[in-house]
């Protein structure tokens, strides 16, 4: 599985570790440290040549949009699958250009660029799964903001700085 991520001490890292038989190559949009595990790629499009499955989980940025566009998805060729987990990375239209022309394998969509409107030509296809973006609210996610809402009260109450901002 391959990822573009922010940097490696994140999602990478992590799979890498809970698994002996994942191979994780990543192409970090920020700090590019070596680690034993992993394999870096400078360019998107040299990642997706090495991938039978792409994950996009990185944020939208301005050198970030569009980054994965018809040249990495050709790369990625008909065998691949991509995991689009945030808007505006993927060229949204190229996407769906190479799904329906079947230049890739398939697709896993949980967000799109004009939401809540996606676009028709997916549901036709047998090729791409179609998710609700639910992250925010695993119980994880729920915890966390709560944890954060109190904080942020006692921090009010005691006239310090809010934890967000």
């Amino acid at each position: 599985m391959c990822y573009v991520c922010q940097t490696k001490a994140t999602i990478g890292q992590k799979l890498q570790r809970g698994s002996k038989h994942l191979v994780v190559a990543l192409h970090t949009v920020q700090e590019r440290r070596n680690h034993p595990l992993l394999t870096n790629f400078v360019e998107v499009q040299e990642l997706a040549s090495h991938c039978n499955v792409l994950i996009i989980c990185c944020s939208l940025r301005e050198e970030t949009r569009h980054i994965i566009n018809r040249d990495v998805l050709t790369a990625l060729a008909e065998h691949g699958i991509i995991i689009v987990c945030r808007r505006a990375i993927v060229h949204e239209k190229e996407l769906v250009e190479c799904l329906v022309r079947g230049e890739i394998g398939g697709a896993g969509l949980v967000v799109f660029d004009n939401e809540p409107n996606v676009p028709e030509e997916l549901f036709a296809l047998d090729n791409v799964v179609i998710t609700p973006h639910r992250s925010a609210f695993t119980a994880e996610a729920i915890f966390n903001s709560f944890q954060i809402l109190i904080a942020n009260l006692e921090a009010s109450s005691s006239d310090r700085p809010l934890l967000s901002g």
